[in-house]
């Protein structure tokens, strides 16, 4: 029994052992698979026969037997490789992948993949790698893995263009910049205390102007006198003392300085005056020494009274006008214009009338304005220039202005008018934003020249208007000197403007500034001029031509041959058209005016070229242009002759001020429209249905609203103010062109990039990195795979380097973490243990065999 026994646990021997040296042989046949892991057998005994004898317990044991095969999760040594797909894990955790058949996730560390005809990331056969796709950053902000784990699948082989949501400037301003632009900041205040102060002296006048006495135009009844009584008795009917002592005085100082009288009549001449039929006298001089004078002697004196008590009641008046506007000036200037907090809403286009897009360039930097490009993209991947332009503010301490611009020439928004605004001439096409920008100074905080506050205002298009009228006439000048068009755009807005209405309206400002262009020239004239100096030409040729061609030269050839050789000499001459407006007369421009006519009836006159505010005015009525000759210092020419062509245009900007509701994320934006092709806009005429692209930009620099205190939280990088160069630190725009992709790059962070032809580097996929606590309960599936089993437990996947993960090595892959070496000791170890398990099976089988033999 214990030679069987003993047999029996030889055999045991042999069995575990070839086990071993089959795990042992596994792991050389491996030495060059990478990821693999190495496996290690463990034996344990088999369980002991027991028998009792000598009060104790005897054990005999039984054999062995294998309890385990092992993998041996330490780390191998990595190779580089020129492949950007392959990876190796520097640390804990699997790669996830999906089981192309099965569905089923399973996990490697063999990092070798390639991407497939669908853009799928593989393993060798064909197991799709996992991971998070990764969101499309803001400017200035990382990507972030969106949803749950998929399938990583690089499909952005030709990355379609994205439109530009959001740009990010972080500059540095100058402290010690001065102000470039100097725009008058309180033009409104202006406005607002003009109009309101000439309404007050408007009245003041015409108070003082009625207390001055307008005398009636017929005095009291006066009976007439019979001729044969020429001299009326000194009991006859005088003449009442007037209610004006003025006029009384000025009637007598009349009677005395026409008449040469003096004495006792002059001084009692108010109360002993007489007056007689003009058909009685004449009036003897003692006569009129006593008060006598005639009908029309009494009515030339009261003309003559009257008209100086005229000029007194206007002197007066004029005097309480001027008191009254000096009085109620200050006091509306100081009502709408009284503290900084008020002076954003009282400077109407500030910075932004700096700008003229009718200008090349449209506005004139130098080193005191700072300009910023930045190139965004449409969501046809069209690329488009907004410039930002910054200066300091010339009135408040600490403020910079700014302005957001376009391109005047893509600017396809409309106006008021509903009009594409770059197929006008209005200077504001391409102006979106301006605002300001508040910096802390020398204030508490923790150190000056920080964004303290932000403020915006966009361009309001439905207020903001443009319209151009062009009216080429044939008639002559003298029917041509009065021109009346009504012209597009308003302010709809009241007469006069409340202040308090005007703060709380959101609509800021309207500036409206017009110029009136007279072309003229004389056709005829001109015609009349260059005729006789082809003429003249025609003479000094040999032989002479006759300009009217009825030789053998045609007169067409003629002027050809004429205006070459003008040309020739640098003096070109062509033959004035019909349709010829050029301007005969060097120098300044002619001058004129407009007539503006209120919604009250009200009439005033401006003159052209000027730049005409909102304030009193409501132009819902139009405009009436009046050219009148007496205003004009250029002659038209001969009427019926000489023509002119008269142009008009009338701009008008509003601006909109934004607040905490019309932000996104914490930030100011504004609206764009785009033509979809530049070269569309530089070829007129323009079509009313050229499409456009439109989109939303938020304004980035570095400081974000959130209503709290302080109410601006600044990023670890943002726009400051401190003293030395200009410079910008950081700028970029989340919008991008189409490309191709040309490369994968993947970090330690497990970041799959996208590198595009555009440039552009775009993180697509974060793979991630399952970790078990019980690696060694995976069950191994081939082809390097491991599957999770209910002694390993369920993976936690996480990015690489969170959850007790490794990081990832690009270009790199782990080799076999088989010790050759070792293998090589364990093999001899092995076999040799298994040689001596087969000598016992040989020597339980002798001694077995003589057992037997003692039986013969």
């Amino acid at each position: 029994m214990a030679l069987s026994s003993a047999l029996y646990a030889a055999v045991t021997g042999l069995s575990a052992l070839g086990t071993g040296m089959q795990t042992i042989s596994n792991n050389i046949a491996n030495v060059n698979t990478v990821g693999f892991k190495a496996g290690r057998t463990n034996y344990e005994d088999l369980i002991s026969q027991n028998y009792f004898s000598g009060g104790q317990v005897n054990q005999r044991g039984c054999g062995v037997k294998v309890s385990s095969i092992q993998s041996m999760f330490t780390q191998g040594a990595f190779m580089s490789s020129a492949q950007d797909t392959d990876m190796a894990i520097a640390g804990e955790g699997f790669f996830s992948v999906r089981n192309n058949v099965t569905n089923a996730v399973q996990y490697t560390r063999a990092g070798v993949f390639t991407l497939n005809k669908d853009g799928y990331m593989q393993d060798p056969s064909g197991n799709i790698l996992q991971g998070w796709q990764m969101s499309i950053p803001k400017p200035g902000q990382d990507p972030v893995r969106i949803g749950a784990p998929m399938d990583i699948k690089i499909t952005v082989l030709n990355a379609p263009p994205v439109k530009t949501s959001q740009i990010k400037i972080v500059t540095n301003l100058n402290a010690d910049d001065k102000t470039a632009y100097k725009y008058k900041q309180d033009q409104l205040a202006v406005d607002y205390a003009t109009a309101k102060a000439k309404i007050d002296a408007e009245a003041a006048r015409l108070t003082s102007a009625r207390a001055v006495w307008y005398p009636e135009p017929a005095g009291p009844d006066y009976p007439a006198k019979p001729s044969t009584d020429p001299i009326p008795s000194p009991t006859g009917t005088t003449l009442a003392e007037s209610s004006k002592p003025e006029f009384d005085q000025f009637f007598m100082d009349a009677f005395k300085t026409t008449f040469g009288v003096d004495g006792t009549g002059y001084s009692n001449l108010i109360t002993n005056m007489r007056v007689i039929l003009d058909a009685d006298g004449p009036v003897s001089p003692a006569a009129r020494a006593q008060g006598w004078m005639t009908q029309t002697d009494y009515n030339a004196l009261v003309t003559q009274a009257t008209g100086q008590m005229e000029s007194l009641a206007a002197a007066q008046g004029e005097a309480a006008y001027t008191r009254a506007y000096n009085e109620k000036y200050p006091l509306y200037y100081k009502e709408l214009s009284g503290s900084v907090q008020e002076q954003w809403q009282i400077e109407g286009d500030g910075f932004a009338a700096a700008w003229n897009a009718q200008n090349n360039p449209p506005i004139d930097t130098n080193n005191d304005i700072h300009a910023e490009a930045r190139v965004i993209y449409d969501s046809l991947g069209s690329e488009h220039k907004l410039m930002i332009y910054y200066q300091k503010n010339p009135v408040m301490e600490n403020v910079w202005d700014y302005i957001i611009t376009c391109d005047p020439t893509e600017d396809a928004r409309k106006d008021g008018n509903l009009a594409l605004l770059f197929s006008e001439t209005a200077s504001f096409s391409g102006l979106i934003q301006k605002g300001k920008i508040t910096f802390s100074g020398d204030g508490d905080d923790r150190h000056g020249g920080v964004i303290k506050d932000i403020e915006a205002q966009n361009l309001n298009l439905g207020l903001s208007k443009m319209s151009v009228i062009q009216k080429p006439d044939t008639k002559s000048a003298e029917s041509q000197l009065t021109q009346t068009a009504a012209i597009g755009g308003y302010y709809n807005g009241s007469p006069s403007i409340d202040p308090t209405a005007l703060k709380n309206s959101g609509i800021m400002y309207e500036a409206t500034s017009r110029t009136y262009t007279i072309t003229w020239g004389s056709t005829q004239a001109r015609l009349n001029a260059w005729t006789t100096r082809y003429a003249s030409w025609c003479s000094t040729q040999v032989p002479v031509r006759d300009p009217e061609g009825p030789d053998s030269i045609t007169r067409a050839q003629n002027i050809t041959d004429y205006e070459a050789a003008m040309a020739a000499a640098g003096t070109p001459d062509p033959m004035p058209t019909a349709n010829d407006w050029s301007n005969l007369v060097p120098g300044n421009p002619p001058t004129s005016g407009f007539t503006v006519v209120d919604s009250l009836g009200n009439i005033s006159y401006i003159p052209i070229n000027d730049v005409n505010y909102a304030g009193p005015y409501q132009f819902g009525s139009g405009l009436t242009i009046t050219f009148d000759q007496d205003m004009l210092p250029l002659s038209f020419g001969t009427p019926g002759v000489d023509k002119i062509k008269v142009s008009t245009s009338s701009e008008q900007t509003a601006w909109t001020d934004l607040k905490p509701k019309d932000m996104q994320d914490g930030l100011f934006g504004f609206d764009v429209a785009f033509v979809q092709s530049a070269s569309m806009a530089l070829h007129p005429p323009y079509p009313s249905g050229m499409p456009t692209l439109s989109q939303h930009i938020s304004f980035d620099m570095g400081a974000k609203y959130n209503g709290s205190n302080p109410k601006w939280v600044l990023d670890e990088m943002s726009t400051t103010q401190y003293a030395g160069e200009t410079s910008t630190a950081f700028s970029g725009q989340d919008g991008f062109p189409a490309g191709s992709l040309q490369r994968v790059s993947i970090g330690e962070d497990g970041v799959v990039t996208g590198i595009y032809s555009n440039g552009r580097h775009q993180a697509l996929y974060q793979i991630g990195l399952t970790r078990f606590l019980n690696p060694w309960g995976l069950s191994k599936e081939g082809d390097n795979l491991f599957s999770e089993t209910r002694y390993s437990g369920s993976g936690a996947l996480n990015p690489p380097g969170y959850g007790g993960t490794g990081t990832i090595l690009a270009n790199f892959l782990e080799q076999s973490n088989v010790d050759l070496a070792e293998e090589i000791v364990n093999m001899i170890v092995t076999q040799r243990g298994f040689q001596a398990n087969s000598k016992t099976v040989t020597t339980t089988d002798t001694m077995l065999a003589e057992v037997i033999e003692m039986k013969r």
